[in-house]
C-alpha cells in the first residue's frame, strides 16, 4: 500500500452533526486511521491501546466499517473515544479501496495525503510507546 493515496471519498460523519472525514484531507498529518467496528472482537481488545495512544498525543482518525452509528456511538460512550473523527463506511466500500484485509486495519498517512504503510491486526499494548515516540514505528510493528 505504499505511496498510494487516502480516497478522496467523503464519510459521513459519527458524530451527529459532525464534519464529514475525508481520508485525503486531514485536518492533522501525519495520522492513522484506524478501520474498527463495535462487532469486531479484536477490535475491542486494540480499543485501550488506541485510547492510551491518543492521551500521548498520537492524531487517530476513524472509520467505522460496516456497523451501525448507533454501535459505534456506544462503543466510545462507554470505552472512551481516541478519535479526533470518526467516519462511517457502512458498504465497506472506502476500507476495502485501500486494501483492508479485517477489521483492525490501521493505515499511516502521510503529510501529502499518501498512506505510507497499513498495519494489519491490533496495535499490542507495548507498541503504543514506540508509536507515540514516532508515529513512523507502525510501519515497522509486527503487523506493518
Amino acid at each position: 500500500t505504499a505511496a498510494l493515496p487516502a480516497p478522496d471519498a467523503v464519510l459521513p460523519a459519527l458524530a451527529e452533526g459532525g464534519e464529514p472525514l475525508v481520508l485525503s484531507a486531514l485536518p492533522q498529518t501525519p495520522a492513522l486511521v484506524n478501520i474498527w467496528a463495535s462487532w469486531c472482537a479484536p477490535c475491542k481488545l486494540e480499543h485501550p491501546v488506541l485510547v492510551d495512544m491518543a492521551a500521548r498525543g498520537v492524531p487517530i482518525y476513524g472509520v467505522l466499517y460496516k456497523d451501525t452509528p448507533e454501535a459505534g456511538r456506544q462503543v466510545l460512550a462507554d470505552d472512551g473515544n481516541p478519535f479526533l473523527a470518526v467516519g462511517q463506511d457502512p458498504s465497506g466500500r472506502v476500507a476495502l479501496s485501500m486494501g483492508l484485509s479485517g477489521v483492525p486495519d490501521t493505515y499511516l498517512i502521510g503529510t501529502d495525503g499518501t498512506i505510507i504503510c497499513r498495519r494489519s491486526g491490533v496495535i499490542a499494548p507495548q507498541e503504543a510507546t514506540l508509536i507515540a515516540a514516532d508515529i513512523t514505528a507502525i510501519c515497522s510493528a509486527p503487523g506493518g
